[in-house]
């Protein structure tokens, strides 16, 4: 599955991965799926990690549907989303800056920032040692920057 989703409670927090090549939808039907569970907390951090898909489906229309639905669903939140995102432009254009030109078009409410690795992330959430183990193995590897 190119789209990885998962709720890590210690951290409280949504850790969302894409991978190889990504079809219109899929990143909606993940985080959909976490919305609906029992133990998804509205308004929770959310991190998309997007450093490792190699081909992107969906087009200008699909990333545009996908902020709408995106934007909807958190600015109905009771406080603002912060979100953080990994990204890479090997793709020929950034899944960040599109998803940001999107957002600010629509009035989105989500706190949207692009951070360079996962140690910034860790930091800029406070978390501690023992929320940053919760995360998969790969997330770590610069740790030692903390």
């Amino acid at each position: 599955m190119p789209v990885k989703a998962k709720l890590l409670p210690k951290a409280s927090v949504l850790h969302v991965q894409l991978h190889d090549t990504v079809e219109p939808g899929q990143l909606w039907a993940a985080l959909n799926g976490m919305y609906h569970r029992p133990d998804y907390i509205r308004g929770m951090p959310e991190i998309g990690d997007f450093r490792g898909i190699t081909d992107m489906q969906a087009g200008y229309d699909d990333m545009l549907e996908f902020t709408k639905v995106y934007t909807v669903f958190h600015n109905a939140n009771p406080n603002p989303l912060n979100l953080f995102l990994l990204d890479q432009n090997e793709l020929g254009f950034s899944m960040a800056d599109m998803y940001i030109a999107f957002a600010e078009s629509m009035g989105s409410t989500v706190n949207i920032n692009v951070m360079p690795g996962y140690p910034e992330i860790f930091t800029a959430l406070d978390f501690s040692k023992e929320q940053i183990a919760e995360f998969p193995a790969h997330c770590l590897d610069e740790a030692y920057l903390l």
